[in-house]
């Protein structure tokens, strides 16, 4: 159950992380206008967007359930990251740190695929000790 939590308490970390992001994009787009590459706006609504999805999920992560949904938000919250990297960044400064990101997105996904196995273990003993005696 503590690696269930914490998966949970990380997704609610995005939620605060994300929703913050998003309100700052709102509170800095009418004294940036014209000075960036995408719209601000825009912006703060993709992020508000997934801080309402991480709170979902945090909050049903700990009430025991939505187990399975948090590869698949995990992989799709990098892929949408990627993309707006990859389409939106036009700076030098944001480029030269793409490999510092990619290593840090293969963490974050090594590091949610490592805890949703230690729940399923932890669910499942069993299992697992028939999967580690037959090898």
């Amino acid at each position: 159950m503590k690696w269930q939590k914490t998966l949970a308490w990380g997704a609610l970390a995005l939620s605060v992380a994300n929703t913050l992001r998003g309100h700052l994009a709102w509170q800095v787009a009418p004294v940036l206008t014209g000075q960036v590459s995408v719209s601000l706006p825009a912006m703060g609504a993709w992020y508000l967007g997934w801080g309402v999805l991480w709170a979902g999920l945090g909050l049903l992560l700990l009430h025991g359930k939505a187990l399975r949904a948090v590869l698949p938000v995990a992989v799709s919250y990098q892929v949408t990251a990627w993309v707006l990297r990859v389409g939106w960044d036009r700076s030098d400064y944001a480029r030269a740190l793409w490999e510092r990101d990619a290593l840090l997105s293969a963490l974050f996904l090594a590091v949610t695929l490592a805890l949703v196995r230690a729940v399923q273990r932890a669910r499942h003993p069993s299992q697992s000790e028939a999967n580690i005696s037959a090898t």
